[in-house]
C-alpha cells in the first residue's frame, strides 16, 4: 500500500518552507495539495487566506490551473524516477500581464520507512529572457529537463531538440562545430529509432510520447536561442 502523509512526518519540511520566500508546496500521491507557503500563494496570484489543502491543481481559482494535466504528469515521473525533476512553467505568475518563464524544480518524499508519499515542489524565475524563444512565447506551456524514456542517446536528444525547432543539419552542426554530413547521420539513426523518415515525422513521433517539451538542460545552461 502506498504512503500517505502525516503531519507529524513533514512537520520540520513545513516549517522550513513557511520561513522561506521560495514558492514551496506539498502534494500527496494523488497530487492533491497538502500545504502550500505564502510565498506559493503569492506566486499562483492566490489570496493570502486560501486553503489549499485537498485541492487539485485543476481546483484552484486561477489560469495557470489549465495546465493541471502536465503538472499531475510530472509529479508522478518525480515519483518514478526517485529523483529531482526540473521542468519550465510558462504562465502569468503573480498575477503578470506577461507570460514569464519559471524553473520549477520536483522531488519524491518518503515517510520513516521508506514509502513515496508524495512531492514537493518550488519555483524561481529563470533569469534569461531569451529563454521564452525554447516554449515559442505563444501560449501558457509547460517544458521539462527530463526526458520521457530512455530511448534516446543525450547528444541525440540535443539533435532532436533542434531539429523539431526547425534547424537544418546545416544550422545544427555549427552549434555543435561538426560536419553537417555527421548531424544527416545522426539524424537517420533517430529516424530509425523512432520509426519515421522526416522532420515532420519525427516532430509528429515527439508530440506523441511528449519529448516536444523536452529541453535538454546543459542547452539551457548554456543559454543557447531558438531562433
Amino acid at each position: 500500500m502506498e504512503g500517505k502523509i502525516k503531519k507529524e512526518t513533514i512537520g520540520p519540511l513545513i516549517s522550513f518552507m513557511e520561513k522561506s520566500k521560495t514558492p514551496w508546496g506539498i502534494k500527496d500521491r494523488e497530487s492533491r495539495f497538502i500545504y502550500m507557503n505564502s510565498a506559493a500563494l503569492h506566486f499562483g496570484n492566490l489570496p493570502k487566506n486560501f486553503n489549499p489543502e485537498g485541492l487539485f491543481d485543476s481546483d484552484f481559482p486561477a489560469e495557470w490551473s489549465e495546465l493541471s494535466t502536465q503538472f499531475i504528469e510530472h509529479d508522478r515521473l518525480a515519483e518514478k524516477t526517485g529523483d529531482h525533476i526540473e521542468i519550465i512553467q510558462t504562465h502569468y505568475f503573480y498575477g503578470s500581464k506577461t507570460l514569464e518563464p519559471y524553473l520549477c524544480e520536483k522531488f519524491p518524499i518518503y515517510n520513516e520507512i521508506g514509502e513515496c508519499i508524495g512531492t514537493a515542489n518550488f519555483s524561481k524565475k529563470l533569469k534569461t529572457a531569451s529563454r521564452l524563444d525554447l516554449i515559442n512565447n505563444v501560449s501558457p506551456s509547460v517544458i521539462f529537463t527530463t526526458p520521457p524514456n530512455n530511448m534516446f542517446t543525450q547528444k541525440e536528444l540535443e539533435i532532436i531538440f533542434f531539429s523539431i525547432n526547425r534547424l537544418t543539419a546545416k544550422e545544427i552542426a555549427k552549434r555543435f562545430n561538426i560536419s553537417h554530413r555527421t548531424i544527416e547521420n545522426r539524424l537517420q539513426v533517430i529516424y530509425n529509432k523512432a520509426g519515421v523518415n522526416s522532420v515532420n515525422g519525427l516532430t509528429e513521433f515527439c508530440i506523441s510520447c511528449g519529448l516536444n517539451q523536452y529541453v535538454p538542460p546543459n542547452l539551457l545552461h548554456k543559454e543557447i536561442k531558438i531562433i
